[in-house]
């Protein structure tokens, strides 16, 4: 057959650089199977599309390599690749491409000209290739146009202007969301050396997605550069614009979210132990901060609405921003490392350095965290939270008795009035945390705002009964041994 050795070449070479002698190899067998399609052929329409889609294919894999511009191979897969973009397949399915809600395609020969022609201009360009990418950025079918999109940063170098012409007509005309997200993972590509243009075109892109898309992955690309922006650039606009979702707790809830959670990727351990990069933990600190006290007015707006107003939609409202909570909570007690059985198989603890430093550096955002919901009016904290909270606050027990000692209280009386008390996990935590105390920091406590914090911590669970607590209590006199 003489797609063999084709298909065997796609393989071998299957999202990987082809070798210059594999290369080498199959273009004799391509050109064989070129020859036979130039021919007259009686061959059914769906024959000679297969062989063209073979073709496009082994022209694409060839694209990935470092190929000389004057060379055999690289006027093969130009030749190639021009012809495939004019092809009638992909075909348009108007009912289909309408629903086209996900990142996915099908081997066909425009298909590949979408993903070679952009290498080939990142080589060298010239109009032909240049006018090949436009029409692909314009394809009916929105699976061309995403694969064409994710590739377009790679002839920035060579056509900057050919560059943000075509990203600049998606940003004003794309609806396809998945279109969208491909658009944003090639700006976030060239982000760093092409700031000010970037932030143009996240500036048209933002505020309509923001407002009008429900979509996560497309939220994800976008929060990510806004958190870059934010953290490492200090960008004036990505700061305005994270200033706003912060004033708008409730109505860019979701959003705030996703941010939050790209942010917490500056204020790893690791970072914050290191002197160059600490600072942009700080910044990531500062921003957790603003963003605790803007949750707390969303969830305490939501709180004060009156019953007979309160509906569906109210409680998933509540639901979202209360979920920024949690998120914080979450990337706190992952980051902080203190659960092993979450750790991949030969995965090495953090050092007890970064362990440390990371809860120092945290605590204030946990702090602020507890203080407006410990308020049982207008705050509260789910059962789950409470939960990963307390397993934190034990895993950090040993670089600050007193504090956590305080926090664990303040957990337990925010998570109180939702039953945490009453979960066998709570009483075990809240055991493991008193009997640490009693036995390795019992000079901690022995003053009377811990003694307090202690009995208050105790009395939640005694008075549900719990055995447990009772045996805790009697034991208390052991601090002033």
């Amino acid at each position: 057959s003489l797609y063999a050795p084709l298909e065997k070449f796609r393989s071998d070479w299957f999202n990987k650089v082809p070798s210059s002698e594999a290369i080498i190899d199959i273009l004799s067998s391509a050109k064989q199977l070129l020859t036979v399609l130039e021919q007259k052929t009686e061959a059914h329409d769906a024959v000679v599309e297969t062989a063209w889609t073979k073709i496009a294919a082994c022209a694409e894999t060839i694209s990935r390599a470092d190929i000389d511009p004057q060379s055999e191979e690289y006027e093969f897969c130009r030749d190639q690749l021009l012809f495939c973009a004019k092809h009638n397949s992909p075909k348009p399915n108007p009912e289909y491409d309408a629903q086209y809600s996900f990142p996915s395609w099908s081997p066909a020969p425009r298909t590949y000209a979408a993903l070679g022609i952009p290498r080939l201009v990142s080589i060298k360009s010239d109009s032909e290739l240049l006018k090949a990418i436009e029409n692909l950025v314009h394809d009916k079918v929105p699976s061309v146009r995403y694969l064409v999109m994710g590739e377009l940063y790679k002839i920035i170098d060579n056509t900057p202007d050919e560059f943000w012409k075509n990203v600049d007509d998606r940003a004003d005309h794309e609806l396809n969301w998945v279109v969208q997200k491909a658009l944003c993972n090639s700006l976030a590509n060239i982000i760093s050396k092409e700031e000010n243009q970037t932030v143009k075109t996240l500036e048209k892109l933002i505020n309509n997605i923001f407002s009008t898309n429900d979509n996560k992955d497309l939220f994800d690309c976008l929060t990510y550069l806004l958190a870059w922006l934010v953290i490492i650039r200090q960008n004036t606009w990505a700061l305005q614009v994270t200033n706003d979702f912060s004033e708008k707790p409730i109505q860019l809830r979701k959003p705030l979210k996703r941010i939050t959670y790209y942010i917490f990727e500056y204020i790893k351990p690791h970072i914050i132990v290191s002197s160059e990069n600490c600072k942009f933990a700080d910044r990531g600190i500062d921003w957790l901060m603003k963003v605790t006290d803007s949750v707390a007015c969303g969830v305490k707006s939501m709180r004060n609405i009156p019953e007979e107003e309160w509906n569906e939609e109210s409680e998933k409202k509540l639901h979202d921003i209360y979920s920024i909570i949690d998120e914080i909570v979450m990337r706190a007690y992952l980051y902080a490392d203190v659960n092993y059985a979450l750790r991949d198989k030969g995965e090495r603890a953090i050092p007890e350095e970064q362990r440390k430093a990371f809860y120092q550096k945290i605590k204030p955002v946990l702090e602020k965290i507890l203080g407006f919901t410990v308020d049982r009016e207008k705050g509260y904290l789910i059962p789950s939270t409470a939960q990963h909270f307390m397993e934190l606050l034990n895993g950090v027990l040993k670089y600050d008795p007193k504090g956590v000692l305080h926090m664990a209280m303040q957990v337990v009386k925010s998570s109180e009035a939702l039953g945490y008390h009453i979960d066998s996990m709570a009483i075990r935590e809240v055991v493991n945390l008193v009997e640490t105390m009693l036995t390795d920091y019992r000079s901690d406590v022995q003053n009377e705002e811990s003694l307090n914090d202690l009995l208050n911590l105790l009395d939640v669970f005694t008075n549900t009964g719990w055995p447990e607590a009772l045996q805790l209590v009697w034991r208390l006199d052991e601090i002033f041994r």
